[in-house]
Formats: C-alpha cells, sequence, structure tokens
C-alpha cells in the first residue's frame, strides 16, 4: 500500500479471460520485480520516489524464497521502519490512489454481501 495500490492485482480488461484470484495467483507465482519501472506493477513506479531503505524492505518482505524472505523481527529492524519512514509525507498522488482502492474494495464488499445475501446458492453458482 506504499504506493497506493497492491503489489499484485487484477486489471479489468484481464478479468474477461479469468477470475482475480487467478490472475493475482499467477502474478505472485511470477514475483516483485525488485527495480523501477514506468507504470503500476509488482515492481517500484518511476514516479512515485522511493528510498533505498523503503526498495530493500519492500524487495525483502515479498521475496519469493521463504528462506530468504525477511522475518516480522527483520522487517521491524529495518532502517527504513526505524526512522525513515516516520519523516516521510504522502504525496498527494499516494493519497487519492488510496482513496481509489479503498472506494474500489468497499464496492467489491458491497457486492459480495449482495450476493451472500440476496442470491439464492445455484443463482450464485450460475453466476461463476
Amino acid at each position: 500500500m506504499l504506493f497506493g495500490y497492491p503489489p499484485f492485482f487484477a486489471e479489468e480488461e484481464d478479468l474477461v479471460r479469468f477470475d482475480a484470484d487467478h490472475i493475482i495467483e499467477e502474478k505472485i507465482r511470477k514475483g516483485f520485480v525488485k527495480e523501477v519501472r514506468p507504470g503500476f506493477g509488482p515492481w517500484f513506479p518511476e514516479d512515485i520516489p522511493i528510498s533505498e531503505n523503503c526498495m530493500k524492505l519492500v524487495s525483502h518482505m515479498l521475496e519469493m524464497d521463504p528462506a530468504k524472505r525477511w522475518t516480522v523481527k527483520e522487517c521491524l529492524s529495518s532502517l527504513w521502519i526505524r526512522g525513515e519512514c516516520h519523516d516521510t509525507d504522502l504525496s498527494p498522488k499516494h493519497k487519492q490512489a488510496l482513496l481509489e482502492f479503498n472506494k474500489t474494495s468497499k464496492f467489491k464488499v458491497a457486492v459480495s454481501n449482495y450476493f451472500a445475501n440476496v442470491l439464492e446458492a445455484d443463482e450464485v453458482q450460475d453466476i461463476k
């Protein structure tokens, strides 16, 4: 959420072929790219500045190999968590992205509640 979006997400145009869980699972299996690139995805976006210490922390948190992935204790001991992050304000771009993500999440919860409370089990199965 540091950038205002999750590192692994399903885009609307991908949902025509597969469900969101399948798309996200595939992206997680490909892993997080530990480099700066244009746009948004499982990498560090070039238009959102991030310190080396923060990059190091995020990279270790999203490490594919569980043996190399940092523990909670290691994450909490990182230089970024221990000081640097407290001096960082969210940019307007970050704040807007977080608000948009929150709206999307609330909408998905509302739709899920509708399916759970209004539709019959066979109707939900038909939709799937």
